[in-house]
């Protein structure tokens, strides 16, 4: 019995009086926070702007309808206000028990690719990393929770001037030298070069920097899986972009582009033709000196993506990517395919806050912090929540200090907290033998019940809001408010209470439906709902 549910419910009692038309511009939603009943709608102002009817008598007429089915109305500015028969609550709480996916759509049949984190095979995950894994992951649970068919991929950049450079990078570490001015400095290479195998000898003699590079990039992405691994993420695939060039595919795109009469050679070069008529190198498809550019390999890989027959393509890119998004969709509409179905989500910096320091970091030069050190930090939950609290096209400071505070400063701590408070409440009344019961059937909500009902009932809400923004954020706003309606209200309501067992065992209800939706929240943004803290 969620909104969705409802809604249907109330569309089938309004038939009896309005048109099907008329009647599908029905919806229901939360009602502002001062108005004490359960759901809003405009309805009646619709249909008044389209029949001439007066507002009032329009909400008569709907008022009579629900009224036969236990729904109670009321009229103010426009908007008619429904408070729900207790039932309603009832259903809803035990459907979270029953249901392991009580918010899915089954006749959602929407396939959807979401490709993130992506990062070049030449080093650690660092921040960024860290979090297009938090938005990507989080994101492709909260649509496999409404519905949505969900493939997460990532890609791996195995080809081009960047590997040969880890190469050179990693036999410099080998033979104790410092790197190139332009290599990657960092110690881990210093620790890669510990594992080499005894035969790397030989491939330094012989100048063999594609060995050295296979070898880098094969420990880099078992570290990188193991990382992510352990931060609770698992891709469906780790697509390599040699698999393109074995397939021939960049090929095959040029002389599709070549074509279609969409290439220019300028500068010994091929470029593709855009409107706008940019300089940018970026448009190059080959360069000069007849090297593909990644511009025409990530087309090529986007072309893949179609081919596989996804009917909406998502891209989680950093910050510094946002220019890239125009000469993508334009490559993508030049292909012939369907632009609408791609979707980039553009995430911004992280920064570090140590005490009162905000930390200045480089992968290049080997000054950055890796997603490993900062679960060694503070811990999985802590990174999942904090990342997840910022929508992407926000920058977000991460508070060591305050990520591992064990106090209602910190907002994961605050949330946790009301789960295991929830969970020790129900242990101490199963000791008690107070016995569990599913049903308001004999209890009168209160205001205070209905205000706390009412938060829990319009969480699919979130999870849809969640969708429209592309940004999971949403959910641990809501959670964090959540635990603060909760705490209010188990201070000023008694919960157990052996002399008024009606009550108790409402409120016990109550809680558990609290408690559903702060793991069903957690659960979606990868953070664990600790039993007892």
């Amino acid at each position: 019995m969620t909104p969705t549910v409802v809604e249907s419910e109330i569309k089938s009692i309004l038939k009896n009086k309005f048109s099907e038309e008329e009647v599908s511009q029905f919806s229901i939603s939360p009602p502002p926070p001062h108005i004490n009943l359960d759901a809003s709608t405009n309805f009646a102002l619709i249909l008044s702007k389209k029949s001439g009817k007066k507002s009032d008598d329009i909400f008569k007429e709907i008022s009579i309808l629900l009224a036969a089915h236990g729904f109670e109305t009321e009229f103010t500015s426009g908007f008619m206000n429904i408070k729900f028969n207790k039932l309603i609550y009832e259903k809803y709480i035990n459907f979270l028990y029953s249901s392991p996916n009580p918010f899915t759509d089954k006749k959602n049949k929407t396939r959807i690719l979401i490709e993130f984190v992506s990062a070049n095979p030449t080093g650690p995950l660092h921040l960024a990393s860290a979090s297009g894994a938090c938005l990507g992951d989080s994101l492709s649970n909260i649509m496999k929770e409404l519905g949505f068919e969900v493939f997460k991929e990532y890609y791996v950049n195995n080809v081009g001037n960047q590997i040969e450079l880890l190469g050179i990078s990693l036999m410099s570490r080998f033979l104790g030298n410092e790197p190139p001015e332009d290599g990657y400095k960092g110690e881990y290479l210093i620790d890669l070069a510990k594992k080499l195998p005894p035969e790397a000898k030989e491939w330094a003699e012989k100048n063999e920097i594609l060995k050295f590079s296979q070898f880098a990039i094969n420990e880099i992405i078992t570290q990188q899986k193991k990382d992510l691994s352990d931060f609770g993420l698992v891709f469906d695939r780790w697509f390599m972009e040699s698999e393109l060039h074995k397939k021939k595919l960049p090929d095959k795109i040029l002389d599709i582009l070549k074509q279609k009469q969409a290439v220019e050679e300028k500068d010994g070069a091929i470029w593709l033709k855009m409107d706008d008529k940019n300089e940018d190198k970026e448009r190059v498809l080959v360069k000069s000196n007849g090297a593909k550019t990644y511009f025409l390999n990530d087309l090529a890989y986007h072309y893949d993506k179609y081919e596989r027959g996804f009917d909406w393509i998502i891209d989680i890119w950093g910050a510094d990517h946002h220019g890239y998004i125009p000469r993508m969709k334009a490559g993508i509409k030049t292909l012939g395919l369907d632009e609408k179905k791609f979707t980039v989500i553009i995430h911004q910096l992280v920064s570090i806050k140590k005490g009162n320091e905000i930390l200045k970091m480089s992968k290049r030069t080997g000054r950055f912090y890796t997603l490993r050190q900062l679960i060694d930090e503070t811990s999985k939950d802590a990174v999942r929540f904090f990342f997840t609290m910022r929508s992407p096209n926000t920058h977000l400071i991460f508070d060591i200090d305050l990520a591992t505070k064990q106090s209602n400063e910190n907002p994961l701590y605050y949330v946790q907290y009301a789960y295991a408070r929830i969970n020790s409440i129900i242990k101490n009344a199963s000791e008690k033998r107070i016995e569990e019961t599913w049903s308001f059937e004999k209890y009168e909500l209160s205001k205070d019940d209905r205000k706390i009902l009412k938060k829990i009932f319009w969480f699919e809400r979130i999870l849809k809001q969640c969708l429209k923004d592309l940004s999971p954020h949403h959910i641990t706003t809501y959670l964090i408010d959540l635990a603060g309606e909760f705490h209010g209200y188990y201070e000023r309501n008694r919960v157990l209470d052996e002399s008024d067992l009606l009550t108790t065992h409402a409120r016990l209800f109550i809680l558990k439906g609290i408690k559903a939706i702060l793991k069903k929240g957690l659960d979606l943004i990868g953070v664990s709902a600790p039993e007892k803290m």
